[in-house]
């Protein structure tokens, strides 16, 4: 597991301030004060929808998951890295936004937020 940031270099009180701005916004301000081209990067084309507008824009620290339910491998390791996992999340500065990325798809085998999964990571902090 990467630990390359655990200390959050931006107050809590900056980050919320990020809710007044909607998300391609700050997307736009991220591309500008990185560089980041996406001509060479890769580009989501699916559509995304918001199924609570009425929620207001949601801010938090990203935590980047990679996940793969169909390999054999995984899963005969599975009880510790997801005790580590959460252990990792838990010491996080939060709020905390979990990013998955399925290594599956487009033949996924189940989804990762079920009732359970859900819970444990509101309970380590995450909003989202």
């Amino acid at each position: 597991m990467s630990q390359k940031q655990l200390t959050p270099s931006l107050p809590h009180e900056e980050l919320l301030q990020l809710k007044r701005w909607n998300t391609p916004t700050i997307y736009n301000g991220w591309e500008q004060i990185t560089k980041f081209d996406p001509a060479v990067a890769g580009i989501n084309h699916e559509v995304t929808t918001d199924f609570m507008p009425q929620m207001g824009p949601m801010v938090g620290w990203a935590v980047t998951v990679k996940i793969e339910p169909s390999n054999a491998d995984h899963k005969a390791k599975a009880s510790a890295n997801w005790a580590e996992y959460r252990a990792y999340v838990a010491k996080l500065s939060g709020p905390k936004i979990v990013v998955i990325q399925d290594l599956d798809k487009p033949a996924t085998v189940g989804s990762f937020w079920g009732e359970v999964n859900a819970n444990t990571h509101r309970a380590l902090g995450c909003v989202g």
